[in-house]
């Protein structure tokens, strides 16, 4: 078919009922998905708008994904759809939106309900909305095991799709980083490093991952190198917090980096708007506030964080002590000269005040826990006690004080947790072997795991689910929930 050309037959056939109104401009990044049978070859593919012809068509160049193909490529080559068949990469509602028409699609709602709901296909995608939390695939990013993967594994969210996918790698190993959450389908990583900190580089790039795409993303670095640092996405925002700040070429002390510009967080500022797609951001990251900032109990290593109530807490992890120099963390002499003190104290930080405040504490202090926030409450588990003992007890934050929950059947430090089809779900790290028996001259075994433990509420507990264990043990993997494009 001709640039621009289509008739009425075919706009009808293709044309999409949408919740609302397609608001693509030329330039735009897009993905593509057609009503009816005859825009297959084109469905769930993406690219950005050429052209729009007489507000109701556009000319759409697309990218599909070269399979079996590393590094990624990608082919290249135009279609014609009605307006309605776009939906923006950067606009949180324009993505929700592609994601109830490929669950309605997968679940043939329409056909199914149809008899009793009738011919709206509103009514159809509203159904939909209700099985977005419940139609998400499960992403394995990255781990430490001998050396940095940049491996990605996938499951489906379908029962008859039990087993683990390759997904698109990583641009470059990376563990230990802060991970947002900025748009539906989309995970920004910043920071962390490239190898074992021993031996490897502390980084200050981040990348984003687009789920409905499978592209990679790079996005403005930050201020400086921050290794073992959190983070959150929060109204438009990317905030990342604490961190080994591994940059700074001096002999001051932390306080007196801070005092002369070496930021506790920044933010970033995700671009709604952007042409780039989800994960795309402003100019760059902006060094946050430091007036409010208790230096003592603010310069965290491995901790746990989360929005709850509106506020971002960040929870226990590792504060350096004695000789806190910050000129390089990574080198022995630093590691001989530093006493770390692992903690159970807790701050909240006001994005809208740029003020902290003080919160209960946890029970256990903990470092390199995992974490996630579950029914607007924030979740730790596991990590290392300030007896470098591997626990298994979990807490949980509701705003106003914090809650035991039963333990793991596994202590794990450095594993990762997130919230999979409604269920917490805990993945990889390690734990030592005897690390509760004395033995004279002999160092504990650590062992990483590839065991993964869900939380049941009807029963209460923790249960090892022997169905979906990962096909490696990781230890620092980092573990993602997310809507993909192809059902």
């Amino acid at each position: 078919m001709a640039q621009g050309e289509m008739d009425e037959e075919a706009l009808r056939r293709w044309a999409l009922c949408r919740l609302s109104p397609s608001r693509v401009g030329v330039g735009d990044k897009v993905v593509v998905l057609t009503g009816g049978s005859g825009g297959n070859e084109v469905d769930r593919k993406w690219g950005h708008v050429k052209e729009v012809v007489k507000k109701r068509l556009a000319v759409v160049q697309c990218k599909t994904t070269n399979h079996k193909a590393y590094p990624l490529s990608y082919t290249e080559f135009d279609c014609v759809v009605p307006l309605s068949c776009c939906f923006s990469l950067a606009h949180g509602d324009s993505r929700e939106e592609f994601i109830f028409h490929c669950i309605e699609r997968h679940y043939r709602l329409k056909e199914q309900l149809g008899e009793g709901l009738g011919d709206n296909d509103e009514i159809f995608l509203n159904v939909a909305r209700h099985l977005v939390g419940y139609c998400q695939s499960l992403l394995v990013f990255s781990g430490y095991r001998q050396k940095t993967f940049a491996n990605v594994f996938c499951r489906h969210f379908s029962t008859t799709r039990a087993y683990w996918l390759q997904a698109s790698k990583l641009p470059s190993p990376r563990i230990d980083s802060a991970v947002m959450y900025p748009l539906p389908g989309s995970v920004v990583f910043a920071g962390g490093v490239d190898d074992h900190p021993s031996v490897g580089s502390p980084l200050k790039t981040a990348v984003s991952y687009d789920s409905l795409t499978g592209e990679w993303i790079k996005l403005p670095s930050m201020n400086i190198r921050r290794h073992g640092c959190c983070g959150v996405a929060h109204r438009g925002r990317l905030y990342v917090f604490g961190g080994a700040h591994a940059e700074v070429a001096s002999t001051r002390t932390i306080t007196e980096e801070v005092e002369n510009g070496l930021p506790f967080y920044e933010y970033l500022d995700v671009c709604g708007a952007s042409d780039q797609g989800a994960g795309a951001a402003g100019p760059g990251w902006v060094q946050g506030a430091r007036e409010h900032l208790d230096i003592d109990t603010m310069d965290r290593i491995f901790a746990s964080c989360g929005v709850v109530g509106g506020k971002i807490v960040l929870a226990g992890g590792e504060i350096p002590r004695a000789s806190s120099s910050v000129r390089n963390r990574y080198t022995f002499e630093y590691r001989l000269h530093t006493v770390f003190e692992v903690v159970r104290e807790c701050e909240s930080f006001d994005p809208e005040t740029e003020e902290w405040g003080v919160i209960p504490s946890m029970a256990d202090a903990r470092v390199g826990a995992a974490y996630c926030t579950w029914n607007g409450r924030l979740v730790v588990a596991g990590g290392r006690n300030e007896h470098k003992q591997t626990l298994s007890t979990v807490e949980v934050f509701d705003g106003e004080k914090w809650t035991r929950m039963p333990d793991l059947n596994q202590g794990r430090f450095h594993a990762s947790m997130t919230v999979w089809n409604g269920v917490l779900t805990v993945i990889g790290g390690s734990f030592e072997e005897n690390q509760d028996v004395f033995s004279p001259g002999k160092v504990p075994t650590v062992v990483f795991t590839d065991k993964v433990e869900q939380f049941s509420t009807k029963e209460n507990k923790w249960v090892i689910c022997h169905k979906l264990r990962m096909p490696v043990s990781y230890h620092a993997c980092v573990a993602a929930s997310l809507n993909v494009s192809q059902f």
